[in-house]
């Protein structure tokens, strides 16, 4: 009886050890796949100007109208996909599958901040969802 409880108990540890292994891989594919949305909206509508100085240039209709993120979001030159799956790669998948999916879009009360959402399907061996909020650094810019 003491054997197969401490087999039990184990086997328990080696599977939670096994999952604490899988989250710690997936929130840090999340968190660098954030950083990577972060850097393009940092990017956004930064200044050709070569002082040395940070500066940007946003558009003033954007500004004007409080449209900044809906602008960054539909300008052709942003990198920033809306809709996209994290890259997981990197993460070992022994306790099964797992798909993360990450969501952009503009709240409606606010169209210069862009609202990202992380989360994973319905069929994933974990189960995340994270959202996050950010603006843009142009928004300093305008006038």
């Amino acid at each position: 009886m003491t054997v197969t409880q401490s087999t039990a108990l184990f086997t328990n540890s080696m599977q939670a050890t096994g999952k604490a292994k899988l989250r710690d891989g997936v929130n840090a594919a999340v968190n660098a796949d954030l950083e990577q949305v972060r850097h393009e909206v940092s990017k956004w509508s930064l200044s050709a100007n070569n002082d040395g100085q940070l500066a940007y240039n946003p558009t003033a209709s954007a500004c004007a109208d409080g449209t900044l993120a809906q602008t960054l979001l539909t300008d052709r030159s942003s990198q920033l996909p809306v809709v996209s799956t994290v890259d997981l790669t990197g993460v070992p998948m022994r306790q099964g599958t797992v798909v993360i999916n990450r969501a952009i879009t503009i709240p409606s009360d606010n169209k210069n901040l862009i609202a990202i959402s992380y989360s994973s399907t319905a069929d994933s061996a974990i189960a995340l969802k994270l959202n996050t909020t950010l603006t843009t650094p142009a928004q300093g810019w305008c006038p």
